[in-house]
């Protein structure tokens, strides 16, 4: 055989192999745990019915395993009310020049105010990029709050996200003609804009009226959320028919979500009235304050 015919023979056999190796990388339902075990650091966005847009939770973990059989156990551990998520044997393929993981496995939710913890079946579905920079995993538990889905990335959950909330508390409001008044069980909603550049705050209460705040700020400052914002708030007493009154918002939530204060202002309500959400316990008031602060509201919404 001639030297140029082995040398043809060769150059096609080597384009055959590359040809091979593409069509392999290529192909769909191509087991591969081998560069996906790691520790995978990122935030998560939580979305339910009740809170469409989402809440957000930083410092989030997931770690991922080899099995021997080809599959990955997947560890999610929340930092937030979200417990852990096991999945010991999800499938690993790749395509796109992706990893994609599916599974099956339980989540291990613990109890308001410490109550015992519960598990729910929880699905895994996800993507990783072969340099593991880039990735998406999203657990679904279908049995909790109406359908709740976990969805984790790489970065740091924005701001509106991270104060987005029902808070839940009493308020305490003063004014020119009285201090001091408290309003037990009253709750504040903080839900994050479809873009998550801004905020809506919703407040609902017999005393104070009903106000949604869209557009409402948020910027962080040393250990603590800060919001601002303004519009209405509609407002009426003892079969007045209610009216709107312009409302200024400012609020104060601590980084770890225990602590708050929610302010509406309402200038031109009874000389300036200020009604502030807090947590905690509500103090005890004296029956002829809170009295004298009812007949100042009933009043001023009667027009006296």
């Amino acid at each position: 055989m001639k030297k140029s015919t082995v040398f043809r023979n060769s150059i096609a056999l080597f384009f055959a192999a590359l040809a091979i190796v593409a069509c392999s990388d290529d192909n769909n339902d191509t087991p591969s745990n081998e560069s996906i075990a790691g520790t995978y650091q990122g935030w998560s966005k939580v979305t339910f019915p009740d809170m469409p847009t989402g809440m957000g939770l930083d410092g989030e973990a997931v770690q991922i395993s080899n099995n021997s059989d080809g599959t990955v156990k997947v560890a999610y551990t929340s930092k937030g009310a979200w417990g852990t998520s096991i999945f010991n044997s999800a499938t690993v393929t790749t395509a796109n020049g992706k990893y994609h993981l599916v599974g099956l496995g339980k989540s291990t939710i613990e109890g308001r105010k410490g109550g015992k913890a519960t598990e729910y079946d929880c699905a895994l579905t996800g993507e990783i990029s072969k340099d593991k920079k880039i990735f998406n995993l999203i657990f679904t538990l279908k049995d909790v709050m109406g359908g709740t889905k976990i969805s984790f990335a790489q970065g740091r959950a924005p701001l509106t996200l991270l104060v987005a909330n029902s808070y839940k508390g009493y308020t305490t409001a003063s004014s020119k003609f009285f201090q001091n008044k408290i309003d037990k069980d009253q709750t504040v909603t903080v839900a994050a804009s479809e873009d998550a550049k801004s905020v809506t705050v919703n407040f609902k209460s017999s005393t104070w009226g009903t106000a949604s705040l869209t557009g409402v700020t948020v910027s962080a400052s040393g250990e603590q959320y800060i919001l601002d914002g303004k519009g209405t708030i509609k407002m009426g007493m003892g079969g007045q028919a209610p009216k709107d009154y312009e409302c200024i918002f400012q609020g104060k939530i601590s980084k770890d979500g225990k602590t708050y204060g929610l302010s509406f202002t309402m200038p031109a309500v009874m000389g300036g009235t200020t009604v502030t959400l807090k947590n905690g316990t509500a103090p005890k008031t004296k029956a002829a304050e809170d009295l004298a602060a009812k007949k100042a509201i009933a009043d001023f919404f009667a027009g006296k």
